[in-house]
Protein backbone atom coordinates (compact mmCIF):
# COMPACT_ATOMS: atom_id res chain seq x y z
CA UNK A 1 0.00 0.00 0.00
CA UNK A 2 2.88 2.42 0.64
CA UNK A 3 4.46 1.39 -2.36
CA UNK A 4 1.26 2.40 -4.24
CA UNK A 5 0.49 5.64 -2.53
CA UNK A 6 4.54 6.59 -2.53
CA UNK A 7 4.17 5.78 -6.69
CA UNK A 8 1.36 8.14 -6.82
CA UNK A 9 2.58 10.80 -4.59
CA UNK A 10 5.87 10.91 -7.76
CA UNK A 11 3.83 10.64 -10.10
CA UNK A 12 1.88 13.94 -8.94
CA UNK A 13 5.17 15.48 -8.54
CA UNK A 14 6.31 15.11 -11.76
CA UNK A 15 2.60 16.32 -12.78
CA UNK A 16 3.06 19.51 -11.36
CA UNK A 17 6.35 20.03 -13.06
CA UNK A 18 4.81 19.31 -16.20
CA UNK A 19 2.31 21.59 -15.43
CA UNK A 20 4.76 24.43 -14.52
CA UNK A 21 2.51 24.37 -11.05
CA UNK A 22 3.66 27.21 -8.26
CA UNK A 23 6.87 26.73 -5.97
CA UNK A 24 4.59 26.05 -3.22
CA UNK A 25 2.88 23.28 -4.74
CA UNK A 26 5.94 21.65 -5.80
CA UNK A 27 7.28 21.96 -2.18
CA UNK A 28 4.30 20.62 -0.68
CA UNK A 29 4.23 17.50 -2.73
CA UNK A 30 7.93 17.14 -2.09
CA UNK A 31 7.33 17.19 1.67
CA UNK A 32 4.79 15.25 1.63
CA UNK A 33 6.97 12.72 -0.33
CA UNK A 34 9.46 12.74 1.95
CA UNK A 35 7.08 11.98 5.20
CA UNK A 36 5.88 8.61 3.34
CA UNK A 37 9.16 7.68 2.84
CA UNK A 38 10.55 8.46 6.13
CA UNK A 39 11.06 5.30 8.58
CA UNK A 40 11.85 7.77 11.19
CA UNK A 41 8.90 9.13 13.76
CA UNK A 42 10.28 12.56 14.54
CA UNK A 43 11.27 13.27 11.42
CA UNK A 44 8.08 12.77 9.99
CA UNK A 45 6.45 14.63 12.88
CA UNK A 46 8.87 17.72 11.81
CA UNK A 47 8.05 17.35 8.27
CA UNK A 48 3.92 17.78 8.76
CA UNK A 49 4.74 20.58 11.26
CA UNK A 50 6.88 21.75 8.18
CA UNK A 51 4.09 21.66 5.40
CA UNK A 52 1.67 23.12 8.02
CA UNK A 53 3.58 25.68 8.29
CA UNK A 54 3.92 26.14 4.96
CA UNK A 55 -0.12 26.11 4.36
CA UNK A 56 -0.54 28.37 7.38
CA UNK A 57 1.74 30.70 5.51
CA UNK A 58 -0.37 30.03 2.34
CA UNK A 59 -3.56 31.07 3.99
CA UNK A 60 -5.08 27.58 4.09
CA UNK A 61 -5.58 27.72 7.62
CA UNK A 62 -7.56 24.51 7.75
CA UNK A 63 -5.68 22.68 5.53
CA UNK A 64 -2.90 23.46 7.77
CA UNK A 65 -4.86 22.27 11.17
CA UNK A 66 -6.07 18.98 9.00
CA UNK A 67 -2.03 18.48 8.25
CA UNK A 68 -1.36 19.21 12.25
CA UNK A 69 -4.18 16.76 13.28
CA UNK A 70 -2.21 14.03 11.45
CA UNK A 71 0.05 14.05 14.31
CA UNK A 72 -0.83 11.89 17.16
CA UNK A 73 2.38 10.95 18.82
CA UNK A 74 3.25 13.83 20.41
CA UNK A 75 6.36 12.81 22.02
CA UNK A 76 8.75 13.97 18.99
CA UNK A 77 7.35 17.29 19.19
CA UNK A 78 6.91 19.84 21.47
CA UNK A 79 3.19 19.83 22.77
CA UNK A 80 2.81 23.54 23.21
CA UNK A 81 4.11 24.47 20.10
CA UNK A 82 1.76 22.56 18.47
CA UNK A 83 -1.07 23.43 20.21
CA UNK A 84 0.12 26.93 19.65
CA UNK A 85 0.29 26.41 16.09
CA UNK A 86 -3.16 24.90 15.84
CA UNK A 87 -5.26 27.82 17.77
CA UNK A 88 -3.31 30.60 15.41
CA UNK A 89 -5.41 28.56 12.66
CA UNK A 90 -8.16 28.54 14.02
CA UNK A 91 -8.03 32.04 15.15
CA UNK A 92 -6.94 33.12 11.50
CA UNK A 93 -10.60 31.28 10.60
CA UNK A 94 -12.05 33.29 13.42
CA UNK A 95 -13.00 30.05 15.72
CA UNK A 96 -11.96 31.88 18.58
CA UNK A 97 -13.69 29.71 21.00
CA UNK A 98 -11.36 26.71 19.23
CA UNK A 99 -8.84 29.20 20.15
CA UNK A 100 -9.06 29.81 23.22
CA UNK A 101 -10.09 25.78 24.51
CA UNK A 102 -6.36 25.12 22.85
CA UNK A 103 -4.59 27.84 24.67
CA UNK A 104 -5.64 27.24 27.68
CA UNK A 105 -4.37 23.95 27.15
CA UNK A 106 -0.77 25.64 27.51
CA UNK A 107 0.65 26.04 31.02
CA UNK A 108 -0.19 29.61 32.05
CA UNK A 109 4.15 29.89 32.78
CA UNK A 110 4.34 29.37 29.66
CA UNK A 111 1.39 31.12 28.11
CA UNK A 112 2.14 34.53 29.66
CA UNK A 113 6.00 34.35 29.17
CA UNK A 114 6.43 33.55 25.20
CA UNK A 115 5.49 36.55 23.21
CA UNK A 116 3.49 34.64 20.56
CA UNK A 117 1.89 33.06 23.17
CA UNK A 118 0.27 35.69 25.12
CA UNK A 119 0.05 38.05 22.18
CA UNK A 120 -2.23 35.68 20.43
CA UNK A 121 -4.17 34.87 23.78
CA UNK A 122 -4.82 38.26 24.28
CA UNK A 123 -6.43 39.12 20.60
CA UNK A 124 -8.08 35.87 21.54
CA UNK A 125 -9.67 37.20 24.65
CA UNK A 126 -10.03 40.34 23.11
CA UNK A 127 -12.21 39.12 19.82
CA UNK A 128 -14.17 37.25 22.29
CA UNK A 129 -15.23 40.14 24.60
CA UNK A 130 -13.19 38.94 27.55
CA UNK A 131 -12.23 42.34 28.57
CA UNK A 132 -11.72 42.08 32.14
CA UNK A 133 -9.27 38.93 31.64
CA UNK A 134 -7.57 41.12 29.10
CA UNK A 135 -6.95 44.09 31.12
CA UNK A 136 -6.09 42.32 34.14
CA UNK A 137 -3.11 40.35 32.29
CA UNK A 138 -2.14 43.62 30.82
CA UNK A 139 -1.99 45.39 34.20
CA UNK A 140 0.33 42.38 35.49
CA UNK A 141 2.44 42.31 32.62
CA UNK A 142 3.24 45.24 30.76
CA UNK A 143 5.80 47.97 32.15
CA UNK A 144 3.97 51.54 32.15
CA UNK A 145 4.58 54.61 33.03
CA UNK A 146 2.51 57.05 34.90
CA UNK A 147 0.52 58.14 32.52
CA UNK A 148 0.12 54.91 30.59
CA UNK A 149 -0.87 52.83 33.84
CA UNK A 150 -3.44 55.23 34.49
CA UNK A 151 -4.69 55.47 30.89
CA UNK A 152 -4.77 51.09 31.79
CA UNK A 153 -6.81 51.77 34.84
CA UNK A 154 -9.51 53.63 32.50
CA UNK A 155 -10.33 51.18 30.15
CA UNK A 156 -13.19 49.68 30.59
CA UNK A 157 -14.50 46.00 30.46
CA UNK A 158 -17.57 46.40 28.53
CA UNK A 159 -19.98 48.77 26.56
CA UNK A 160 -23.15 50.04 27.30
CA UNK A 161 -25.28 47.94 25.39
CA UNK A 162 -28.58 49.75 23.52
CA UNK A 163 -31.70 47.22 22.88
CA UNK A 164 -32.23 46.78 19.44
CA UNK A 165 -35.73 45.75 20.60
CA UNK A 166 -36.38 49.00 22.54
CA UNK A 167 -35.58 50.85 19.36
CA UNK A 168 -37.90 48.73 17.69
CA UNK A 169 -40.81 49.09 19.96
CA UNK A 170 -39.79 53.18 20.55
CA UNK A 171 -40.44 53.67 16.95
CA UNK A 172 -43.92 51.71 16.97
CA UNK A 173 -44.97 53.58 19.59
CA UNK A 174 -43.89 56.79 18.38
CA UNK A 175 -41.83 57.21 14.27
CA UNK A 176 -37.93 58.64 15.11
CA UNK A 177 -38.02 57.27 18.57
CA UNK A 178 -36.07 53.89 17.78
CA UNK A 179 -33.70 56.30 15.98
CA UNK A 180 -32.94 58.65 19.18
CA UNK A 181 -32.68 56.16 21.10
CA UNK A 182 -29.97 54.50 18.70
CA UNK A 183 -28.22 57.68 18.90
CA UNK A 184 -29.19 58.77 15.10
CA UNK A 185 -31.03 62.39 15.94
CA UNK A 186 -30.86 63.33 12.22
CA UNK A 187 -32.76 60.32 11.49
CA UNK A 188 -35.00 60.21 14.41
CA UNK A 189 -36.12 64.05 12.84
CA UNK A 190 -36.49 62.76 9.33
CA UNK A 191 -38.55 60.12 10.13
CA UNK A 192 -40.80 62.60 12.04
CA UNK A 193 -41.05 64.99 9.37
CA UNK A 194 -41.62 62.17 6.57
CA UNK A 195 -45.01 60.89 8.67
CA UNK A 196 -46.63 64.35 9.11
CA UNK A 197 -45.17 65.04 5.62
CA UNK A 198 -47.99 62.35 4.58
CA UNK A 199 -50.23 62.70 7.20
CA UNK A 200 -50.90 66.17 6.60
CA UNK A 201 -51.38 64.61 2.65
CA UNK A 202 -54.14 61.92 4.31
CA UNK A 203 -55.76 64.48 6.11
CA UNK A 204 -55.82 67.35 3.18
CA UNK A 205 -56.72 64.66 0.43
CA UNK A 206 -59.45 63.08 3.38
CA UNK A 207 -61.29 66.85 3.67
CA UNK A 208 -60.98 67.55 -0.09
CA UNK A 209 -62.56 64.35 -0.86
CA UNK A 210 -59.38 62.84 -2.64
CA UNK A 211 -59.97 59.16 -1.39
CA UNK A 212 -57.76 57.89 -3.75
CA UNK A 213 -55.24 60.00 -3.62
CA UNK A 214 -55.51 59.73 0.22
CA UNK A 215 -54.41 55.97 0.16
CA UNK A 216 -52.29 55.85 -2.29
CA UNK A 217 -50.19 59.41 -1.48
CA UNK A 218 -50.73 59.58 1.87
CA UNK A 219 -51.91 56.30 3.80
CA UNK A 220 -49.88 53.76 1.87
CA UNK A 221 -46.76 55.59 2.71
CA UNK A 222 -47.41 56.65 6.27
CA UNK A 223 -47.49 52.77 7.04
CA UNK A 224 -44.27 51.78 4.51
CA UNK A 225 -42.42 54.03 6.72
CA UNK A 226 -43.63 53.34 9.60
CA UNK A 227 -43.31 49.40 9.25
CA UNK A 228 -39.49 50.48 7.72
CA UNK A 229 -38.80 53.16 10.58
CA UNK A 230 -39.31 49.87 13.02
CA UNK A 231 -36.90 47.98 11.12
CA UNK A 232 -34.44 51.01 11.02
CA UNK A 233 -34.89 51.07 14.67
CA UNK A 234 -33.92 47.86 14.74
CA UNK A 235 -30.72 47.92 12.67
CA UNK A 236 -29.56 51.44 13.71
CA UNK A 237 -28.90 50.29 17.24
CA UNK A 238 -26.96 46.66 16.21
CA UNK A 239 -24.65 49.43 14.44
CA UNK A 240 -24.38 51.29 17.03
CA UNK A 241 -23.78 48.66 19.37
CA UNK A 242 -21.40 46.98 16.95
CA UNK A 243 -19.53 50.19 16.70
CA UNK A 244 -19.25 50.49 20.56
CA UNK A 245 -17.91 47.11 20.34
CA UNK A 246 -15.11 48.00 17.76
CA UNK A 247 -13.65 51.18 19.30
CA UNK A 248 -12.95 49.26 22.54
CA UNK A 249 -11.32 46.61 20.98
CA UNK A 250 -9.11 48.98 19.15
CA UNK A 251 -8.45 50.68 22.47
CA UNK A 252 -7.47 46.79 23.47
CA UNK A 253 -5.29 45.94 20.48
CA UNK A 254 -3.22 49.35 21.01
CA UNK A 255 -2.02 48.13 24.40
CA UNK A 256 -1.47 44.50 23.39
CA UNK A 257 0.90 46.17 20.69
CA UNK A 258 2.99 47.90 23.67
CA UNK A 259 3.71 44.21 25.14
CA UNK A 260 4.64 43.10 21.81
CA UNK A 261 6.91 46.40 22.18
CA UNK A 262 8.04 45.39 25.45
CA UNK A 263 8.86 41.85 24.01
CA UNK A 264 10.97 43.18 21.47
CA UNK A 265 12.86 45.56 23.77
CA UNK A 266 14.06 42.52 25.93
Amino acid sequence: MKIFLTIIIVSFILSAFAQGKSNLGKDLLAIEFSIWNSQDKKEVSEMIVLKAEKLTQQGSFYDANNELNRIKDCTYIDTNKLLYKKSLNHFMLGNYEDTYNLLQEIPDSLRLLNKEYITLWLFTLNELKQWDKCKQILKTIIDTTAFQKEELEKLPIGIKYKSPLKAMHLSGLFPGLGQYYAGYPTKGTTSILLHATFGFVLVESIISGLYVTSVIYGLNPILRFYVGGKQNGYHLTEDYNNKQISQLKNKYLRNINLLTNRFDTK
